[in-house]
């Protein structure tokens, strides 16, 4: 980032969209505790399962556990992360270090505390499983094909419950129809597990993408019809974040005229939760 410096009589404009994957989320689950604490400033995923790990944390407010106990929070960090996106507490534990008996105790208590988060994810893979493909979104259409998803739906159509429950009786002696198909089944199933994760992540991610995608479009036709191409910049874009450039004196039209963009962007996608657009000027793109 530190290579990025404005010319001179220039200036940086960094924008970028502040919790995009997290207001989403919030967007498309419509879990109210999920959306509070997203919204609230006050409150904070990562500081709530710090509380759950360190009892000695429970009596702080969030804001207290930022700014006294950041390192207990950032332990926390992966954990949510991985919980958010459908990991599972093993996966949390390859994460973090954190033994794995404690992992399955929080993830526990995630789905207890957002329960129809994990609604929203079944939700989403029965879309994948009956379309074939990912919807991404229905705004801009985009579709993700899955090289593995014919194949998946083979294997679920022949492990059907009668299968199954030929292949559960088998599996208590340890009998040959249980053997003959061990492999099969265990493959089934861990391809069904990564379909699921998937699913979910394409989607959020994937719209997050279009959302920043729209918005560059947007401020280029601005930037464009204003007959300010070649003075108006677009150094970078990176995520949810987008760079302009432009010079000192235009500095306040231009940053109104992105952040609209931005705005007009996100509000295709989010129709209940507000978004909130962060803005920096400087003259290097560094945090």
């Amino acid at each position: 980032r530190a290579v990025y410096i404005s010319k001179p009589d220039y200036s940086l404009i960094i924008l970028d969209y502040s919790q995009q994957e997290p207001r989403l989320i919030s967007e498309f689950s419509k879990d109210p505790k999920y959306s509070e604490y997203t919204l609230n400033p006050e409150l904070d995923i990562h500081c709530m399962f710090a509380q759950f790990r360190y009892p000695e944390l429970r009596n702080l407010s969030h804001p207290e556990i930022i700014k006294k106990h950041s390192d207990k929070r950032s332990e926390c960090k992966s954990l949510t992360f991985a919980f958010a996106y459908l990991g599972t507490a093993y996966t949390a534990h390859q994460n973090s270090g954190i033994p794995l008996a404690e992992c399955e105790e929080l993830e526990t208590k995630y789905k207890q505390t957002f329960p129809l988060l994990y609604s929203y994810y079944d939700k989403c893979f029965k879309e994948t499983e009956t379309l074939g493909y990912i919807l991404i979104n229905d705004i801009t259409n985009r579709r993700r094909y899955l090289p593995e998803m014919s194949f998946y739906l083979n294997l679920k159509q022949k492990l059907n419950p009668t299968f199954m429950a030929q292949y559960s009786e088998s599996k208590k002696q340890n009998g040959p129809f249980y053997l003959t198909n061990k492999a099969l089944v265990s493959k089934f199933f861990r391809l069904k597990s990564e379909i699921q994760r998937v699913s979910v992540n394409t989607k959020i991610q994937g719209t997050a993408a279009d959302m920043t995608k729209i918005a560059e479009n947007l401020i280029l036709s601005e930037i464009v019809s204003k007959g300010l191409l070649h003075k108006v910049l677009i150094p970078n874009r990176v995520h949810d974040e987008i760079v302009l450039e432009c010079p000192d004196s235009m500095i306040e039209d231009i940053k109104s005229l992105a952040e609209n963009c931005m705005m007009k962007a996100a509000e295709l996608f989010l129709k209940h939760i507000p978004m909130h657009i962060g803005i920096t000027i400087a003259k290097k793109w560094l945090k």
